[in-house]
């Protein structure tokens, strides 16, 4: 199907699913670190990079260079149906095992091909051979050493190819998986919500600390806004939903914060909403370029892992703000 394929605007946030926040027809943008807004779009002229899913000819066994974007787009296609059906359904627990698990996989894929996210795979697709050998061999230690090698020379002997070969092995291998086995309910907020271009929020709980990282896997509950008055919230199997099943004023504005705190750069809201610029949160650090030439393959490795994961922007900041929705940590 990607043969002759000549799309070059590739959307790390769906069209579909921005069209949610659209009145009109446009959606109103904001730059985070600076809270400014820029004027109002049309889905499709946002939250794109061109040839962002665009792999070199020589590096994937002569497949169409730009298959991943078909593929991505027929997941869409399916996953703007199940979006629908929670948006329009009831609130409360989601028991549709099907559905689960078709969003399961179309969230594993949003997480990991946002642009953001291909940045700190490349962090590790262009990491030097020995770093990554060292790597895979502690992941894998019943693997012989022609294997592990093998391992690095066929996926990532192109940076860009890499980079996708880990989005699609950690969808498959991961995030689909830890997403299906939560705790899903759909909950109506009191006031309009935002999303970002990092449209996953991940928020780790206790007992992380505010600025952490605890994955798909360990993070007490994962956020994603359906839309203005609707969000997804998937709790840790060894967390419960209770009703109601719609959030407090205060809980909703908190939960917004959390939101605009999530995106690498761009948030997105309704162009007669004003949530964004008012959300007061610290500005993302830069991340700094890598430097392995001084350094042991220990300390490579754990400043590899370092910059290859998604930063809070509660890092460093003496008091941040409590979890956003207290309850669905208990």
């Amino acid at each position: 199907m990607a043969v002759g394929e000549e799309a070059r605007r590739h959307h790390y946030v769906p069209e579909f699913y921005l069209r949610r926040w659209t009145i009109d027809g446009l959606v109103k943008t904001v730059d985070v670190d600076s809270r400014r807004a820029k004027r109002p779009l049309a889905p499709k002229s946002i939250a794109f990079e061109r040839d962002l899913y665009t792999v070199p000819h020589h590096a994937m066994d002569d497949a169409p260079s730009r298959w991943v974007e078909t593929y991505l787009s027929r997941v869409e296609n399916e996953a703007a149906k199940r979006v629908g059906r929670l948006v329009e359904g009831e609130l409360g627990p989601v028991v549709d095992v099907g559905l689960k698990a078709d969003l399961a996989v179309f969230l594993g894929l949003q997480i990991g091909r946002t642009a953001a996210a291909r940045r700190r795979s490349l962090i590790i697709a262009e990491a030097p051979d020995v770093v990554k050998l060292s790597l895979l061999t502690r992941m894998a230690p019943h693997a012989t050493s022609t294997q592990i090698e093998h391992s690095v020379q066929d996926q990532l002997v192109d940076s860009t190819a890499g980079a996708i070969r880990m989005l699609i092995e950690q969808v498959k291998n991961v995030n689909a998986s830890t997403l299906f086995k939560r705790n899903w309910a759909v909950y109506e907020p009191s006031g309009p919500l935002v999303t970002s271009d990092e449209p996953v929020v991940l928020i780790a709980g206790p007992p992380f600390a505010r600025d952490g990282n605890a994955g798909t896997a360990l993070s007490g509950v994962i956020v994603y806004p359906l839309s203005p008055k609707r969000a997804l919230v998937m709790l840790r199997s060894d967390l419960w939903h209770r009703s109601p099943f719609s959030l407090t004023r205060g809980e909703t504005r908190r939960l917004n914060r959390e939101i605009v705190a999530n995106a690498a750069k761009s948030a997105f809201e309704r162009p007669s909403d004003e949530i964004i610029e008012s959300s007061e949160v610290p500005c993302r650090r830069p991340t700094a370029e890598p430097e392995y030439s001084t350094l042991t393959v220990d300390d490579a490795i754990d400043l590899m892992r370092r910059l290859a994961t998604q930063k809070s922007r509660w890092t460093g900041i003496e008091s941040p703000p409590t979890w956003p929705v207290l309850r669905w940590h208990r």
